[in-house]
């Protein structure tokens, strides 16, 4: 799966205004995303459950915001948040993150509440307990007995649904399972997920080292933190559920971690969630109207905030190992910063272009030729000068 986030998303300024099905398909299905990861207020269902927009608009003082509603959208103002699911749906599916638990009990009630509910019958795949666990008062001992009931109860209430459980300090620590692991899988439905950004850990090293050093020091923790789970001789699925970057190229760090993760995930063919496809909020944090720089879409969102995006993200976006297959292994050789793969014409010179026609090539590891399948050429760097050289097969 390949998800965006959306946060708050039963009605986000894009969804409400620009309408239901465009906005979804401008910001999902166009975009080459086939899934939303939508962070989902437990209160929603608990307490607000009969909540319809209009008093919500009325509460927050967004009157002009309001009045764009009801001219493109007029039916979403006497819709309840809860019945706003189902007209978003467009080409994809949802996988539901739980952001709030205020006892150990309320992930209970909320999945009882839920259960009612039939979009959990049809469009949702998974379901995600507890967004980003943090503070002091976080422990391996409590996050283990109550997600594992929250779990079961999940799914008992639909055993066709993925259950996502994630770690500890901002979802970023599994390790913990290192010492016990969950006694069962749930019939195979059990999905582990991590977070990862550049500020996971110290954002400065990626701004005052160099990138190779850095990135090695950040995959090495992430791979001691939560990839050690598709690594094991007992492996787990994992989900890299939630990543983001400045979509405006703006943060050094932000570049070179994007760099990194996007090696990190092609060559391990991982599912994830990116954070975040909403280009602005109508009201967030006491603000209204603000901007997230890390979304997909513009502040109108009618644009890609970087028009790059696609290119650089198009083959993450594809099955990259397919378990089926039984072909031959073989490797492709792929430009992180631009998305392009390299590729050999017909007078054996080699170009940059997308990866529907791969090239594809043989490599036995370090120390070994990296060949062109099927023919007995191989590559080969030539050097030019101090910090110049280029590559060509010979």
């Amino acid at each position: 799966m390949d998800c965006g986030h959306s946060f708050g998303a039963t009605c986000e300024a894009g969804l409400c205004e620009l309408g239901f099905s465009s906005a979804t398909n401008a910001a999902v299905v166009h975009r080459g995303f086939n899934c939303v990861r939508l962070t989902w207020s437990t209160f929603m269902f608990t307490r607000n459950a009969n909540l319809k927009f209009g008093k919500t608009f009325d509460s927050l003082g967004l009157e002009e915001a309001k009045k764009r509603v009801a001219r493109n959208n007029p039916f979403v103002l006497n819709m309840t948040h809860v019945q706003a699911y189902e007209p978003c749906q467009n080409g994809a599916v949802i996988m539901m993150e739980m952001a709030f638990l205020e006892t150990p009990n309320f992930v209970m009630r909320s999945v009882g509440v839920y259960k009612t509910i039939d979009l959990i019958k049809t469009y949702m795949v998974g379901m995600s307990l507890r967004n980003e666990l943090r503070g002091t008062r976080q422990n391996e001992h409590d996050r283990y007995k109550y997600i594992l009931r929250g779990a079961r109860e999940v799914h008992q209430a639909n055993p066709n649904v993925l259950i996502l459980l994630s770690g500890l300090t901002w979802g970023t620590d599994l390790s913990f399972l290192k010492m016990k692991s969950p006694e069962s899988n749930f019939d195979n439905k059990l999905v582990y997920e991590a977070h990862w950004y550049s500020f996971s850990g110290d954002s400065k090293i990626w701004e005052l080292q160099p990138l190779n050093r850095v990135c090695a020091k950040a995959t090495k923790w992430f791979n001691d933190q939560n990839g050690f789970l598709i690594s094991n001789d007992n492996p787990f699925p994992l989900f890299l559920g939630e990543f983001g970057f400045d979509q405006r190229g703006e943060k050094q760090a932000d570049n070179g971690f994007l760099t990194c993760l996007v090696a990190y995930v092609a060559e391990r063919d991982l599912d994830w969630g990116l954070w975040a496809l909403q280009g602005s909020y109508y009201h967030r944090e006491g603000n209204i109207g603000a901007e997230e720089t890390f979304g997909v879409l513009d502040f109108n969102w009618k644009h890609l905030r970087n028009p790059t995006f696609q290119r650089r993200f198009r083959l993450l976006q594809t099955m990259i190992k397919d378990p089926n297959s039984n072909l031959s292994k073989s490797y492709i050789l792929y430009h992180l910063q631009s998305g392009q793969c390299v590729q050999v014409n017909s007078k054996n010179e080699l170009h940059m272009r997308d990866f529907k026609k791969l090239t594809k090539w043989s490599y036995g590891g370090d120390g070994t030729p990296v060949r062109l399948m099927g023919s007995a050429l191989c590559l080969k760097a030539v050097v030019l000068g101090f910090h110049q050289w280029f590559l060509m097969i010979a």
